[in-house]
């Protein structure tokens, strides 16, 4: 009994090791995600060219993380295209077309489609998808940190940005809430619908200034078949780069908190003045390979440069 609780163990930590992977977004962050995800910058849009120029401009990068499916919608919407021939959707088009036509009830046939896509998004891994935002341009003096500036002026607030205090921080967020309790419904579309919630505007371990939030939104594809599912986002600025990231999980979101939450650590774990100081981080007494263990966790959290961590690695292994 207690060989099989053994095995049953090292299974399960075997299954939890392969749930997630550090994805590291072209060396500019990472993100902690689904073991099945893969990243894509958006670019060369025919549908949204004019949008994604003006970004360009701003030094604003926009990168989809999900499943090759989800990778794969996104592409095809940014540019335009059609997907009424993927599999997934004449697989399900060809279900639905034939349940109506052996039933003249349209809420059962409601009730039968929605379970229907429910299965087609867990069954082609479209359950789960994040928007990664990356501002790589110093914040420094840009235009961006400008508008900010001018904005928090008008409200009185007129600490510099890197010592705005609790009060300053709780003054912004009460600002930015009285105005989305004025307009919190923003409709994409005849078919979807966000409810964006109060907002938090607050200080990490290391100061940095982050926004977060939540979206509930709600999919309608007739009045009978309707979907509520929600989104979160995090904003933060780090060694003066801008990171935003937004997710949605459509089914089986029961864990979505701790799930974002592990997708976002990286960024949040990125402290803005250790740069220069990570060979403090490691135990001198420590042997080469815990050292290099420790060496490789500050460079995925963000802490280290690629460059950095290459020095520092050839000095441990040398």
């Amino acid at each position: 009994m207690k060989f099989l609780l053994s095995i049953l163990f090292i299974y399960l930590l075997l299954i939890g090791k392969g749930f997630s992977k550090i994805l590291n977004i072209d060396d500019l962050v990472y993100l902690e995600v689904p073991s099945n995800s893969h990243y894509k910058k958006i670019e060369n849009s025919s549908a949204f060219q004019e949008d994604l120029d003006f970004l360009d401009e701003l030094g604003i990068s926009i990168y989809v993380v999900g499943s090759k499916n989800v990778i794969n919608f996104f592409d095809k919407f940014f540019k335009g295209q059609d997907i009424n021939n993927e599999d997934w959707v004449l697989e399900l088009v060809s279900k639905i077309e034939k349940k109506a036509s052996k039933t003249k009830s349209r809420k059962a046939l409601a009730s039968y489609a929605k379970k229907e896509i429910k299965r087609t998004f867990l069954n082609y891994d479209l359950n789960l998808w994040t928007i990664l935002l990356v501002v790589d341009k110093p914040f420094q003096d840009s235009e961006i940190e400008t508008e900010i500036i001018k904005a928090l002026q008008e409200y009185g607030i007129l600490n510099n940005l890197n010592n705005l205090s609790s009060s300053d921080l709780k003054k912004i967020q009460n600002i930015i809430n009285k105005e989305i309790k004025k307009n919190s419904t923003f409709v994409a579309d005849q078919n979807i619908t966000y409810k964006f919630n109060p907002l938090r505007v607050s200080k990490d371990k290391f100061s940095d200034i982050f926004i977060s939030g939540k979206a509930s939104i709600s999919a309608s594809i007739w009045d009978e078949l309707k979907f509520s599912y929600s989104g979160k986002y995090y904003f933060t600025l780090k060694n003066s780069m801008i990171f935003g990231v937004y997710q949605e999980c459509v089914l089986k979101c029961s864990n979505f908190n701790e799930t974002f939450k592990k997708t976002i650590k990286p960024i949040s774990n990125i402290s803005s003045n250790k740069k220069l100081d990570y060979e403090k981080n490691l135990e001198p007494n420590d042997d080469f390979i815990n050292q290099l263990k420790q060496l490789n966790d500050l460079y995925k959290s963000g802490v280290l440069t690629k460059e950095e961590f290459e020095k520092a690695k050839k000095r441990i292994l040398n």
